[in-house]
């Protein structure tokens, strides 16, 4: 019992008696003699103090605790104890390395969450750029086929009128060509017509007796031969 203290409570019950009085006197030998077995270590506590008493109280434990481990020569310690002070300290230091080991894993966990976060993040930032890259050359080679099939549409229109022109030409070529062979033949059926009305005429005034009346209807005659041979151009 060399490391107990006893400590009363309720000291304002004994009035204007001391403790010392108090235990002295009293008939109860068991406490006494645990009075004796903890070297006569004890104090009593006002419930009610304040203040100074209050203050003087705490001051009167502490002394004796002070008492207690200078007799004794150091503080409370047995192999129980020690053995449970090795236990819990163990106890410590196998949760302070499973925390370090969790906190470790932990931030393992959040780096390679963050380094598989960025590469995702890398890779479709990567893919809508190829992305775009290829939209971006398809609208171009869109763009290029579109230019081409105009500039091929402009050709084959430009061909076509080209044709159409030609065969124009050709035809108005061919038609100036043929006219004035067919108005040579025309004036060579004609002159023909001419020269057979002609002959009949110098027949007919080698045997009619009164040619001055007919020579003025012969010329009647032949000017509207010659009016319908060759019509005026209007």
């Amino acid at each position: 019992m060399k490391h107990v203290i006893i400590l009363f409570t309720r000291k304002e019950d004994l009035g204007d008696g001391s403790l010392s009085d108090y235990v002295t006197h009293s008939d109860n030998r068991d406490l006494q003699m645990l009075i004796d077995e903890c070297g006569n270590r004890y104090c009593a506590f006002n419930n009610k103090a304040t203040g100074a008493e209050q203050y003087g109280q705490v001051e009167e434990l502490m002394g004796l605790m002070e008492r207690m481990v200078q007799e004794n020569g150091g503080r409370y310690t047995n192999e129980t104890y020690q053995y449970v002070e090795k236990m819990l300290q163990f106890k410590m230091d196998e949760l302070q390395k499973m925390y370090r080991e969790e906190m470790e894993r932990m931030r393992e966990e959040i780096i390679r969450c963050f380094m598989e976060n960025c590469r995702k993040i890398k890779e479709e930032s990567n893919l809508r750029e190829e992305e775009l890259k290829k939209k971006l050359e398809k609208q171009e080679k869109d763009k290029e086929d579109a230019f081409l099939m105009l500039k091929h549409m402009e050709q084959k229109e430009m061909e076509a009128m080209e044709q159409k022109l030609l065969k124009e030409l050709e035809g108005k070529q061919k038609c100036y060509e043929e006219k004035p062979k067919q108005i040579r033949e025309e004036a060579e059926n004609s002159y023909s017509i001419v020269s057979v009305i002609w002959d009949l005429c110098l027949w007919a005034y080698s045997y009619l007796p009164n040619w001055d009346i007919f020579g003025n209807y012969f010329s009647i005659l032949v000017n509207e031969l010659y009016f319908f041979t060759f019509p005026p151009v209007v």
